[in-house]
């Protein structure tokens, strides 16, 4: 019998269409970005460098947010 897939070893929330892959490993990410694409809007949080920024872009996302663009600031 087959494990679960990626997508279920993330944390997600079917009501606001979210899929949390902030807790797992390089290679299940890479998984979930595959089963992914295409089907949804990937974006990356949390980013700090630019090869992070990279290898998002390569794993398929689309939308980026961390401090590699800007500090946060104030409203």
């Amino acid at each position: 019998m087959r494990g679960p897939s990626a997508a279920t070893r993330c944390a997600t929330n079917p009501a606001r269409g979210i899929v949390d892959c902030s807790e797992v490993d390089e290679s299940r990410l890479i998984a979930v970005s595959k089963a992914l694409r295409g089907r949804a809007v990937l974006v990356a949080e949390n980013l700090d460098t630019q090869i992070g920024w990279k290898l998002a872009q390569d794993l398929g996302f689309t939308l980026f947010q961390g401090r590699f663009f800007g500090t946060p600031e104030a409203i």
